[in-house]
């Protein structure tokens, strides 16, 4: 934890790129083994395919946020907007993988633990986000530093 504290926009970076990667490689496994997937998870191919096309437009999304240069403003609002994203996924995946909402999807117990882990994965990435967002801006931006930044003169 003491690395990512000392180097917060190196670790923000590799984070983007893992979730990066991991969605590209989620998406190619929808895309490409949307047959097997789908009898093995209760998910219809044509499900199957359009989140692998939507993880896949996600990806390159991430891995462009990953590239770009943490010390502009707009380039750290737009990666801590993944984290939250990501969030979200997590969510309606655990919703998903208990049913709600009912008759959406009826997975099978192998599809349940398919979506809880890459749940699992997804959170991890939210978490090393937030983690990593937080002291690159405490890093950079003085007003969110604990000692408010420079110090104060007194007033006489």
């Amino acid at each position: 934890m003491k690395a990512l504290k000392q180097q917060p926009a190196l670790w923000l970076r590799r984070t983007l790129l893992a979730n990066a990667g991991f969605s590209t490689f989620c998406a190619a496994l929808f895309l490409f083994l949307a047959d097997r997937l789908a009898g093995w998870t209760g998910f219809s191919k044509a499900d199957l395919q359009s989140i692998g096309i939507q993880l896949g437009i996600f990806a390159a999304l991430v891995a462009w946020v990953a590239t770009r240069d943490f010390s502009l403003r707009w380039a750290r609002g737009l990666a801590v907007l993944v984290a939250p994203g990501d969030t979200l996924w997590v969510v309606g995946s655990l919703l998903l993988a208990v049913g709600i909402p009912a008759g959406l999807v009826d997975l099978t117990m192998a599809g349940r633990f398919a979506v809880v882990l890459q749940a699992v994965v997804v959170a991890d990435f939210a978490f090393l986000q937030f983690f990593c967002w937080f002291h690159l801006r405490r890093a950079v931006d003085p007003v969110a530093r604990a000692d408010g930044g420079a110090a104060r003169p007194q007033a006489a």
